[in-house]
């Protein structure tokens, strides 16, 4: 604490004494007291403005009720529009290669598991320090799972519920005594994604799980089999029941010793993520791998990726994103500059068309996405063949640049000859 500056203290000591718990005000530099399970062991960490970006975030689909905190009340609003272009770019890159995406870690659901890393420390650790302060002030007659985000809450109360969220989503109750789960609300089951009772409600709306159980310590398989159909039965049965009278718990469902993990956490957004299918459904996966497994250069692949999501900057493009430029071909001036017309409609490709074998025979049509293009295009030729096309595609953007920008480019006839040495070299 000596290494810190005075202005960036969480509590000042001369008035700590004077003031509530309850009344504590955190400063523009936000303070989270981590006590783990010992005091030598507590440490403190330090939210600076350039991280409070990581937490600022809009209505989430993982947490309905959550608000997105006002931007002209956070602490880098002066550096948002930097750092959120730079999530719109970095998010068209994740998502799995077989969906579309470049394989990169999606750092919005990343920052939410390490969020929810802290939260497992209030559930886990209810006696450590930052426990007791937080319960103090935003839950005293609640618990932590159950209270609510208000729009008065501090940045740091924001942060912790929009990572609760991910949390809530793996969390299941352990039976001990049954007598703090109850039977139709809470999550205790061995069931994927609800871990919740699937029969209708037979017994009170408020029971809990210890009318389940005998005196003697073990299940009540007559009521069990009366009240619950047969698949929630045979979960109930199958569980063990501690000989000790110990109290329930709540552990991650997804690590085998019960204990959250960011890694863990992550998979399990990423798995949601994919069910709900954010580029596409498994149909897609078999397109998307016609050039994913190509032994060719990565810049090819990658250009060929933009290609199918038109992203490469054709004039069409440009132009509707507000660059003034002229939408035309600038090659042929006759036509819009799409991703397919550059890349195979244009008619100053013809000549080129013409003297290769591989391109010849194939017609050319507007309406027709690159992706599909490629598919189809795949099916007539071989793979060694469709790695020379898919070269040859690439030198056509490269042409194209090039004698845009007035620089000496390889003649048409020499495109498919210069491919094809340009792959067996790669080799």
């Amino acid at each position: 604490m000596a290494g810190l500056h005075s202005s960036s203290r969480p509590i000042n000591s001369s008035s700590s004494s004077s003031t509530p718990l309850s009344q504590v005000v955190f400063n523009s530099r936000l303070f989270l007291l981590l006590d783990h399970s010992s005091a030598s062991n507590s440490r403190l960490l330090h939210f600076r403005p350039s991280m409070a970006w990581r937490f600022d975030r809009p209505r989430h689909p993982l947490v309905p009720g959550l608000r997105p905190v006002p931007r002209h009340a956070s602490l880098h609003h002066s550096f948002l529009p930097t750092q959120f272009r730079f999530r719109l770019r970095l998010h068209r890159c994740s998502g799995n290669k077989v969906d579309g995406g470049l394989g990169f870690r999606n750092l919005d659901l990343f920052n939410r598991a390490l969020s929810a890393t802290q939260c497992w420390r209030i559930i886990s650790q209810p006696s450590s320090f930052a426990a007791k302060v937080l319960k103090s002030i935003y839950f005293p007659d609640s618990s932590f799972l159950d209270t609510e985000c208000k729009g008065s809450s501090s940045f740091l109360w924001n942060s912790l519920v929009w990572g609760r969220g991910l949390l809530e989503r793996g969390l299941r109750w352990r039976i001990g005594n049954g007598s703090s789960v109850a039977v139709y609300k809470d999550c205790w089951l061995p069931r994927l994604v609800t871990f919740k009772i699937w029969s209708p409600s037979i017994l009170d709306a408020n029971a809990t799980v210890q009318s389940l159980i005998t005196p003697l310590g073990v299940w009540n398989s007559e009521l069990i089999h009366q009240s619950f159909n047969q698949d929630d039965t045979l979960l109930i049965l199958s569980l063990p029941l501690s000989s000790f009278n110990s109290t329930d718990r709540l552990f991650w469902h997804y690590e085998k010793l019960g204990a959250y993990s960011v890694r863990s956490g992550y998979r399990s957004g990423c798995s949601l993520i994919q069910e709900v299918g954010t580029y596409g459904s498994n149909s897609s996966g078999l397109r998307w791998n016609c050039f994913w497994h190509l032994k060719i250069y990565a810049k090819v692949k990658h250009m060929l990726w933009r290609g199918c999501h038109n992203w490469i900057p054709t004039n069409a493009h440009l132009s509707r994103k507000g660059i003034n430029i002229s939408y035309l071909c600038p090659l042929c001036f006759r036509r819009i500059e799409s991703t397919m017309h550059a890349l195979w409609g244009c008619p100053s490709l013809k000549k080129m068309c013409s003297s290769c074998f591989l391109l010849s025979g194939i017609r050319f049509t507007d309406n027709l996405s690159f992706l599909d293009f490629l598919v189809d295009f795949k099916d007539r030729l071989s793979v060694t063949e469709f790695e020379v096309s898919c070269i040859i595609f690439w030198r056509v953007w490269c042409r194209r640049n090039e004698k845009v920008h007035q620089v000496v480019s390889l003649h048409d006839d020499d495109i498919v000859q210069w491919a094809s040495s340009f792959i067996s070299n790669y080799r």
